[in-house]
């Protein structure tokens, strides 16, 4: 979440404030976030 938020700053605030987390702006404050939210990450097969 933190790299996420950094590259996209109001995007990362918006969807914080939408699941129903505050947060300051700092790396650490996404970080104490995303330890409440599961992630799924997906990638490409390869052919």
């Amino acid at each position: 979440m933190a790299r996420y938020a950094a590259r996209h700053p109001t995007a990362g605030r918006r969807l914080c404030k939408l699941m129903g987390f505050a947060v300051d702006g700092s790396a650490e404050d996404y970080r104490a976030v995303a330890r409440h939210i599961p992630f799924v990450r997906f990638t490409a097969a390869a052919l």
